[in-house]
């Protein structure tokens, strides 16, 4: 996985919400830009899921990033655009 399609992620506007995959298994749900902090050179990211559980996540260790397409945007309340 590269830092590239996380940062992508991270600043795409309108954001869309994704889920992280680890190595361990583990999944981690990013709902916000806001819920996710990183360093433009770093290897690591920080994430507050949707409990306020802080994660520390090596970006090494991240093995998949699947974007939430069914969330979308309401310009007009009615899901159109």
């Amino acid at each position: 996985m590269t830092t590239e399609r996380i940062k992508e992620l991270h600043e795409t506007r309108p954001f869309r919400p994704f889920v992280m995959h680890l190595a361990d298994g583990r999944r981690i749900r990013v709902t916000h830009p806001e819920a996710m902090a990183r360093r433009e050179n770093g290897r690591t990211i920080y994430i507050l899921d949707s409990r306020d559980y802080g994660h520390h996540v090596d970006l090494l260790l991240v093995t998949e990033l699947v974007v939430d397409h069914s969330h979308r945007s309401r310009k007009n309340g009615n899901g159109k655009h």
